[in-house]
C-alpha cells in the first residue's frame, strides 16, 4: 500500500506549503497572484473532470493531478491563517486539513506508488480498469472494475461510465472480470467464488452502462 512512503511526502508537501504561507507577505504581488491563479486552476479542472467522469488515459497523470488537488486545498485553508486572530485561524485551518488523514481522501493517495491497475479492451471503444485496493490495518480488500469509454476524435481522454466495487469477502477478486453484453448498452460483472471462503455466493450480475 506504500502508506510510509505516501505519508512521508504528504507531510513533504505539508511542510513546503507551510513555508510558503510563512514566505506569502514576503513575496511579489505578481508570484503570489500567479500562484493563486494556478492552484484555483486546478482545483477548478479537477472538480469538472470528478463531476463529469472524464479524466486522461494517463494513469499516473491523473494520480498526479490528485495530489496537486489535494495541495491546492491545503495551501488555500492555509491561507486562511493569514486573517487575524491568527490562533484563531490557525486553529480552524488544523480542523479543515485533519480529514485529509481520512481512508477516503488518504488511501487514493497512495496509488501514484502502486503498480497501474490493468487495463482490458471490451469492445466499442471501452476498457475496464481494474485496480486492487486494501484498507490498510482494517484487513477489508478488493478490487475496483470502472468502465471507461475512450472516444476516437480524442485518443488522450477517457469517460467513465460504470464502476463496481468487488470485497474479497464477496468473491475471489483476483479472477474478477468485465464482459459487454450483446446489446452493446450493459456490462456483465463476473467475480467466482473464493475458495478460501467456500460460503461465498460470487458476484455474477449485469448492470447497464450510464
Amino acid at each position: 500500500m506504500h502508506l510510509t512512503l505516501t505519508f512521508a511526502t504528504l507531510l513533504a508537501v505539508t511542510a513546503i506549503l507551510v513555508l510558503l504561507r510563512l514566505r506569502w507577505t514576503h513575496l511579489s504581488p505578481n508570484l503570489r497572484r500567479t500562484i493563486l491563479a494556478t492552484a484555483c486552476a486546478i482545483c477548478i479542472i479537477f472538480l469538472l473532470s470528478y463531476g463529469t467522469g472524464w479524466s486522461t488515459t494517463g494513469v499516473r497523470l491523473n494520480y498526479i493531478f490528485y495530489w496537486l488537488f489535494l495541495a491546492s486545498v491545503e495551501f488555500f485553508v492555509l491561507l486562511i491563517t493569514l486573517v487575524p486572530p491568527r490562533w484563531l485561524t490557525s486553529l480552524i485551518a488544523v480542523v479543515l486539513l485533519l480529514p485529509i488523514l481520512s481512508a477516503s481522501i488518504f488511501l487514493p493517495l497512495t496509488a501514484v506508488f502502486a503498480a497501474p491497475p490493468v487495463t482490458t479492451p471490451i469492445g466499442d471503444h471501452l476498457v475496464s480498469v481494474t485496480e486492487p485496493w486494501t484498507s490498510g490495518k482494517i484487513g477489508v480488500s478488493g478490487v475496483d472494475i470502472d468502465i471507461l469509454y475512450r472516444p476516437t476524435w480524442a485518443p488522450f481522454l477517457q469517460h467513465r461510465r460504470q464502476t463496481d466495487r468487488l470485497f474479497e469477502t464477496q468473491c475471489d477478486t483476483t479472477k474478477a472480470t468485465a464482459t459487454l453484453q450483446p446489446d452493446r448498452n450493459s456490462i456483465l460483472f463476473d467475480c467466482p467464488t473464493n475458495r478460501n471462503q467456500p460460503s461465498t455466493p460470487g458476484i455474477h450480475v449485469v448492470v447497464h452502462l450510464n
